[in-house]
């Protein structure tokens, strides 16, 4: 039986003398589809000034979802991968959430006017 995962890759990073005091480790692997999945894991350490606001971007994320606005995420996530585009998820989020965002164009139109860099600590 052929796997389904073609070029799988884990990355890590050890970000620990970094602002952000982390460890990170991406998985990557192409499916047969030619579609990139991506799993990001992030150990941030007691320490850092991020230490806990994640968990609560999370949980703030989740109670402000309904079924209409998750479906709506997950069709903009999904083209984007379609189309080969990198895009943090919590964008996706904050343009469906706080900008009432609809469709992949209204999210391009979003995107461009909500220029984010770097740790986006957006919370709705």
């Amino acid at each position: 039986m052929k796997s389904s995962y073609l070029n799988p890759k884990i990355e890590y990073s050890n970000l620990l003398n970094e602002d952000d005091m982390c460890l990170e480790w991406h998985a990557l692997y192409e499916d047969e589809q030619n579609d990139i999945w991506q799993i990001y894991m992030i150990h941030i350490a007691k320490a850092s000034p991020y230490a806990g606001v994640f968990e609560e971007v999370a949980e703030r994320i989740l109670d402000s979802l309904t079924p209409e606005s998750k479906e709506i995420i997950l069709t903009i996530k999904n083209t984007a991968c379609r189309l080969n585009r990198k895009v943090p998820g919590i964008n996706v989020c904050r343009a469906v959430i706080e900008g009432k965002v609809k469709t992949y164009s209204d999210f391009l139109a979003y995107e461009s006017q909500n220029k984010t860099e770097g740790i986006i600590l957006w919370k709705p």
